[in-house]
């Protein structure tokens, strides 16, 4: 039964991602998975819940699984090297969904789930303060151990290092190896960023 509760997820994945949530009625659903409604109807009430479930799964499942667990006495030049890591891996999962050449489709399925997901925004809002807590704490690390120096503003700092490179979403260098090149630009940024306050 998990298997086939899976095997809905998956594919209703490509479905949105393709279709977009409001053509993707329950019967072009079914049409596509091959399915019964009531078979359907068996795992999921109605098409929001399967749509929540899909955006758990493919944002908040994917943040969480590669969202770093670092050291509280991490430094920023250590988080900025996990986190090259930590984009790497996550750059290799979206590649995996082929989400490059449907890049648009799921930005657009982002924006479907502002709209269709209650609580979304909020959620992400979380993620990203999150994000912000990491930097602040490497940063502050790293002028108690005399790395950086100890006038910089570290909430100011925190919020520009953990701003998303403008390359990672502009990226221009053609299709070869985009996202391994994307994680390579945003070290570059960071460590440009980190040498800038370096003592």
């Amino acid at each position: 039964m998990k298997n086939r509760k899976e095997y809905i997820l998956e594919k209703a994945f490509d479905v949105f991602m393709s279709k977009g949530y409001d053509s993707a009625s329950i019967s072009v659903l079914q049409r596509e998975l091959g399915i019964s409604r009531g078979a359907m109807y068996r795992y999921f009430k109605s098409k929001d819940e399967l749509f929540i479930e899909i955006i758990n799964k493919h944002v908040f499942e994917m943040i969480d699984r590669f969202m770093p667990k670092v050291a509280e006495e991490t430094t920023l030049a250590e988080l900025i090297a996990y986190l090259y890591s930590y984009h790497k891996k996550l750059f290799l999962y979206l590649d995996k969904y082929n989400l490059e050449t449907r890049f648009l489709n799921f930005t657009a399925l982002i924006i479907q789930a502002a709209k269709h997901y209650p609580g979304f925004i909020e959620k992400i809002k979380v993620a990203n303060n999150e994000g912000i807590k990491l930097w602040k704490k490497a940063i502050t690390n790293s002028i108690v151990k005399g790395e950086i120096r100890e006038d910089v503003d570290v909430n100011i700092l925190a919020e520009i290092f953990s701003t998303g490179s403008r390359n990672l979403e502009d990226f221009e260098h053609g299709f070869e190896f985009r996202y391994i090149q994307k994680a390579k630009i945003w070290k570059r940024d960071k460590d440009y960023l980190y040498s800038l306050v370096k003592k």
